[in-house]
């Protein structure tokens, strides 16, 4: 019976857990800090080239990667209670 060794790649949210900096990646997102963010994901193993690819993806549509000052949820909370 062959054995399986080949890994999936994983996503960049958990490549920056597994690299023990989610948090601070998403506090440097969602306080706008590039520099920083792009450190974070360098530190998850992507190059210079895939972290700036990724950030400025990011800093396009933040609402679509879940970055919301206070978190999206609330705000959609917010919106459908106003709604209601």
């Amino acid at each position: 019976m062959a054995i399986h060794t080949q890994k999936k790649p994983y996503r960049p949210h958990e490549r920056l857990f597994l690299a023990g900096c989610l948090a601070a990646f998403e506090q440097a997102v969602l306080g706008a800090d590039k520099v920083s963010a792009i450190r974070f994901l360098k530190r998850a193993g992507f190059d210079a080239q895939a972290a700036e690819e990724i950030i400025t993806e990011i800093f396009a549509e933040p609402r679509r990667y879940g970055y919301c000052p206070g978190g999206c949820l609330n705000q959609q909370a917010d919106t459908k209670s106003r709604i209601l």
